[in-house]
Order: structure tokens, then C-alpha cells, then sequence
């Protein structure tokens, strides 16, 4: 069941804009039918979403093949958001925001124009005390930090968030951009979520994240600046 009410520290102004869009995403009391968390090896079971291979238009799935896919183009969402596949198998997305969920369910980004944020639900280690920005958000420890951030010209920096934001890659919100030969979707609770599958590139302005076994790697283009981020460990680059 996830959490009807996360901690409330004091809001930083570089992630109350996207705090705020989160908030409007629909909530839910579910868990997600995707696995628990990140691995750099090989899932010993069969996992849908953690390939990156062809689907069909029913199933919602994104292609590796930029031969095959490159002229798939998401339709705008009510977020004005579209989407399309690039020769390289990366997505390009226009918009103000984009959401996704890792196929494990595990960590939940959003991307805006200039900044991102992943939040992971489940990790096993502590973050580094010099890598939390304490007048970012007060209070958060390296056993409670449950987020990575970097844009707008700074460092990568753990943060606290109020509340869980997977609920904002909602496919009627931040995870418009996801459809046939573009990303994945999954059941969230009552909801239907974008999934970048595993070896897939989402790129919207300045941010670009790379799904891996390995974890979430999201950098800003600007100043080559990111973090890798999954159950097992993280590193900022």
C-alpha cells in the first residue's frame, strides 16, 4: 500500500515547481503490478518491462528499433505533451514535464525543462551527509533523503520529498508522452503509468535519463552533471 502522507519539510524553491505539478497528479492506495527494485544483473524471472523490445500498438510498449519506430509520434496529451522516437532508440519530448516509472517500480522521475527528480521507494544504504543540501530541505538525513536532483546549474543533491510522485507518470499527466513504439505502460492502482523500459533514453530540454539494470541515470546536458540512482547504491557524475 503507499503512503497516504509522506513528510512535509520546508520546500526548496528549484523542486516546488515540480512538486506542485506533482500534487495534481491522481493518487492512489495500490502497489504496482511492475517488480522491487533495480539490479545490475539479469531479473530470474520474466519481466515485460524490462526489455526494450518491439510491441504492439495494443500493448503500449516502446521499440528499440529506430528503423522500424521512427516515425512514431505521441499524440498531445492534456499537458500539451508529444513525444518522438529519435533515429538513435532515444524518446525527445516536448513539453513542460515528463513523469516515468523504472520498470521495477522502484524509482520515479520527473523531468522538467531545465532540472530533474527521481525518488526512490526502497534503497539499501544511507546517503553521503555532504551530498544533502540542508537549505534545500530542512531535516533530511542521510536515512531519509528518498530523492536525487540536479539542474539549473547544480550539483546532484539528495532531497527529502513530502510525498510519493509516482502517481504523477500518469498517462492523462506527466506520462502522456508514453505509446506504441515510445514507452511502456503499466497498472498503477487504478491508474495506467508510463514505463521507460530498460536501455530506453528520455530526453526533454537540457535532461536526459537512461533506464539500466544498473539504475536511473539522469544527466544535465548543460554541464555534464548527473547521478545514477538504484536500490543497491548510487553516484553522482
Amino acid at each position: 500500500m503507499l503512503p497516504t502522507q509522506r513528510r512535509r519539510p520546508v520546500l526548496g524553491l528549484t523542486l516546488l515547481g515540480v512538486l506542485v505539478a506533482c500534487s495534481s497528479a491522481p493518487e492512489t492506495a495500490d502497489s504496482p503490478g511492475v517488480s522491487d527494485g533495480e539490479s545490475s544483473t539479469q531479473d530470474d524471472s520474466p519481466d515485460e518491462l524490462a526489455t526494450a523490445e518491439p510491441d504492439t500498438a495494443e500493448s503500449g510498449t516502446a521499440g528499440s528499433s529506430a528503423a522500424d519506430q521512427s516515425g512514431d509520434t505521441a499524440p498531445a496529451g492534456p499537458q500539451e505533451i508529444t513525444a518522438q522516437l529519435q533515429a538513435d532508440g532515444s524518446v525527445l519530448v516536448e513539453g513542460s514535464q515528463a513523469s516515468f516509472l523504472m520498470p521495477s517500480g522502484n524509482v520515479a522521475c520527473v523531468i522538467r525543462p531545465d532540472s530533474v527528480v527521481c525518488q526512490i521507494d526502497g534503497k539499501q544504504y544511507a546517503a553521503k551527509q555532504d551530498d544533502i543540501n540542508p537549505e534545500t530541505f530542512e531535516g533530511c538525513t542521510p536515512e531519509t533523503a528518498d530523492a536525487m536532483s540536479v539542474g539549473e546549474g547544480t550539483d546532484p543533491t539528495w532531497v527529502c520529498l513530502p510525498y510519493d510522485i509516482r502517481s504523477a507518470a500518469d498517462v492523462t499527466a506527466g506520462g502522456a508522452w508514453a505509446g506504441p513504439g515510445l514507452g511502456a505502460t503499466d497498472e498503477f492502482g487504478d491508474q495506467t503509468v508510463a514505463v521507460l523500459p530498460y536501455g530506453t533514453t528520455l530526453r526533454l530540454g537540457d535532461i536526459s535519463c537512461l533506464s539500466d539494470r544498473a539504475g536511473v541515470d539522469c544527466t544535465d546536458l548543460t554541464t555534464g552533471r548527473g547521478f545514477q540512482l538504484a536500490r543497491e547504491g548510487y553516484q553522482s557524475h
